[in-house]
């Protein structure tokens, strides 16, 4: 017995450019419809600075530091190992990251 095939369904020339013209119309609505898309990325990047806190907090923030750990793989049939791994951001654009 042969598998069922899915045959695509017919549509003539008319219906694929209603479709088309559909989509477009829609895109168009939804586009229109969204005020503040435009929006700039300082723009952006400002509304979620204020979101964490004041200017003066986040100028005051001098490191981050994080610590974890992670798993890697060495080979296609390799068991997991376990790292531990330290990464430290620093003002002025400084980093370190140690495994």
């Amino acid at each position: 017995m042969q598998p069922f095939a899915l045959k695509p369904p017919m549509m003539s020339l008319r219906t694929t450019r209603a479709r088309h013209w559909l989509l477009l119309g829609a895109m168009a609505a939804v586009g229109a419809a969204v005020p503040g898309r435009a929006e700039t990325a300082e723009a952006t990047i400002a509304k979620a600075r204020a979101y964490l806190g004041s200017e003066a907090a986040l100028s005051a923030v001098s490191s981050i530091h994080f610590v974890g750990t992670m798993q890697e793989f060495f080979g296609d049939d390799a068991k997991p190992v376990d790292s531990t791994v330290e990464i430290i951001f620093q003002k002025p654009y400084q980093q370190c990251i140690e495994r």
